[in-house]
């Protein structure tokens, strides 16, 4: 199953000398790159008929050189997380459909993995719309963190290697060794998820005129994170999109029309169509994964204002009836991570009631009380919310379980220990 273009092909234009990864303070050219991607290809007789080839690797290089050997060729490459200790028999034994040229898993907040298969152009076609918009260039030096097996991630690299552009990444998830990279290695974008970004502007020892961009997706970013963001980045324009695994990019929009409702997740991008019916979100679009028609729905609600922006009021299945009023867990979440006593939240409904898990700020004051400072968020959220809105518990974590895209895994959330302050 051969293509007359890949992924391959698509950065064998870009000169050879050119920087195009920088991993733990590693260099990788593009010469480089396509030079182990061609030489794992040619030691990788293509099957008779199409298989998957499973790319589990630690580093970024190493799941990058193997993704673009394989892309194109009779192994269609998808890329699974590190940690994952099987492929479940169900993904091994899906056929792969005409035409695709990877695949992706994703896995929602709910851990269970789903693939889905994608053409060259699904992906491709929109990657001059999407460099334009977020203002991505040859010249780009953009630093993200995280797997390629997060689709976010794995895009954004595509199509800044289509430019011939430099990305930079670390591997240990701390913000002073990002700061460190990000200086030491000239960076002017960022790509990071919301709780990464808030943790970075608050590690941010001074503000940094070199960063022009902030791109952010998969959670909900607000005023208050803009504050903060601007402080360390006063230059920068920042960009927050909202997209699916198997609908890449649906609606984007930009600080300047962030308003007080973190919620608003902006206007549709060209050639996207997205309607709503029953408070459920339909999407439209040429983009998608193979066997998706359109509209169609991965289960978010929202809502659309007069001027055309789409909320997101989270998963169908986390806007739950309590006392005949419908309650949105993603609302009580922002409300909960607009407050400075919380760094980070979850919001689930057991055992008849709504609970919070909540990550406190670091470093945590010693001898904190814990119930004086439940008492004291409730008490804030009663400025936000309706008061059968606000948790009946809160539980204080480390940290929040999480998938490769950096979403919350709700099921996982009952079963994580509790902190002591």
């Amino acid at each position: 199953m051969k293509h007359s273009m890949d992924y391959l092909s698509l950065i064998q234009s870009i000169p050879a000398h050119r920087t195009a990864l920088i991993e733990d303070g590693r260099f990788y050219t593009y010469g480089t790159l396509v030079m182990e991607a061609c030489r794992i290809r040619s030691l990788s007789p293509e099957p008779a008929a199409p298989s998957v080839a499973w790319i589990k690797a630690a580093s970024v290089h190493g799941q990058l050189v193997r993704f673009l050997a394989f892309s194109g060729t009779s192994r269609v490459p998808v890329i699974v997380p590190a940690d994952m200790k099987y492929v479940p028999e169900s993904l091994i034994t899906e056929e792969i459909p005409a035409g695709a040229c990877m695949g992706v898993l994703t896995s929602g907040s709910t851990g269970q993995p789903k693939l889905w298969f994608r053409t060259l152009d699904s992906w491709a076609s929109f990657f001059p719309i999407q460099n334009t918009i977020f203002g991505m260039t040859a010249q780009t030096r953009l630093f993200a963190q995280g797997s390629l097996a997060f689709t976010g991630n794995l895009n954004l690299y595509l199509s800044l290697l289509s430019l011939g552009a430099s990305i930079i990444t670390a591997s240990p998830v701390n913000p002073s060794v990002w700061c460190r990279e990000i200086e030491l290695h000239h960076v002017d974008a960022l790509y990071l998820i919301p709780s990464k970004l808030r943790l970075l502007a608050k590690y941010a020892s001074h503000s940094s005129p070199d960063i022009k961009t902030i791109l952010a997706g998969s959670q909900s970013l607000g005023r208050g994170d803009m504050v903060l963001l601007k402080a360390a980045y006063p230059d920068s324009c920042c960009f927050l999109y909202y997209g699916a695994s198997e609908l890449s990019y649906v609606t984007w929009l930009t600080d300047q029309e962030m308003n007080d409702n973190p919620a608003c997740i902006g206007k549709p991008f060209p050639g996207v169509d997205v309607t709503l019916c029953n408070g459920e979100i339909y999407v439209d679009t040429p983009y998608s994964a193979i066997g998706i028609t359109g509209p169609y729905s991965v289960g978010d609600t929202g809502y659309m204002d007069r001027d055309g922006y789409l909320y997101f009021n989270g998963r169908k299945d986390n806007v739950y009836n309590i006392h005949g009023n419908k309650v949105s867990a993603v609302k009580i979440e922002n409300a909960l991570n607009s407050l400075p006593q919380v760094q980070e939240a979850a919001v689930i409904f057991e055992n008849n009631a709504l609970r919070a898990h909540v990550v406190l700020p670091v470093p945590t004051p010693s001898g904190q009380d814990a119930a004086a400072l439940r008492r004291i968020i409730k008490k804030e959220l009663n400025d936000y919310l309706e008061s059968w809105e606000i948790p009946r518990d809160i539980v204080f974590h480390e940290n929040l379980p999480k998938n490769n895209s950096g979403k919350t895994v709700m099921g996982l959330l009952s079963a994580k220990e509790s902190i002591t302050i």
